[in-house]
């Protein structure tokens, strides 16, 4: 699934930070050591104090054995991103690097000038990690929002496709179409760029 298809919630985006370092096989064991230790000792104050551990020491193996930690953003209205946004490209992904950053070839500037030809991380997320790491693909073709040498947000970049009749446009998602404020998931290229061109005051 594109990476501008995921589901999205309304009111902002959650996002999950893996707690790699701990599996649930030696939690088990561990948990396993704790409820022998505790039944070592048959001194009801020692027995007591043991307990306590072991109860404190199964909250923290219970949160940590789910494997994930959540935290919430969000990402505003569409036209107050598009404000503080600094550039909006038209610009085909060129390489994603060994560091997951993003080399763009720039074909036009819908917003801004003189965008940076390197993305290294993204403006709006939980992790600011960079756009390869949100499934930005080298050889494909995306209007791309950016702060500066990042992008502007983990979605926030639509690839261009075409379709059976040559049409060229993107495709969005049911949250992207609420963003955007359109009723169909399809948009033709001509009108992304109306969408994201700055609006006269």
């Amino acid at each position: 699934m594109p990476i501008n298809e995921r589901p999205a919630v309304d009111a902002g985006r959650r996002c999950r930070l893996q707690l790699d370092s701990i599996g649930p096989a030696p939690l088990i064991r561990a948990l396993g050591r704790l409820h022998r230790w505790e039944q070592s000792d048959a001194n009801p104050v020692k027995l007591y104090m043991k307990r306590q551990l072991v109860l404190l020491a199964v909250i923290v193996v219970t949160v940590a054995s789910t494997g994930n930690a959540w935290a919430d953003y969000s990402i505003g209205e569409f036209r107050g991103c598009l404000a503080t946004a600094t550039h909006v490209v038209d610009a085909t992904v060129t390489a994603i690097t060994k560091e997951r950053h993003a080399r763009l070839e720039v074909h036009r500037h819908i917003k801004g000038t003189n965008a940076p030809a390197v993305l290294t991380g993204t403006a709006l997320s939980c992790t600011h990690e960079p756009p390869g790491a949100f499934g930005m693909q080298a050889g494909k073709r995306y209007i791309i929002m950016l702060r500066d040498a990042r992008l502007y947000e983990e979605t926030t970049f639509f690839e261009v496709t075409k379709r059976e009749d040559g049409s060229a446009g993107c495709r969005l998602s049911d949250f992207h179409k609420r963003w955007f404020g359109v009723s169909s998931a399809w948009v033709s290229l001509e009108e992304m760029t109306k969408l994201m061109t700055p609006q006269k005051q």
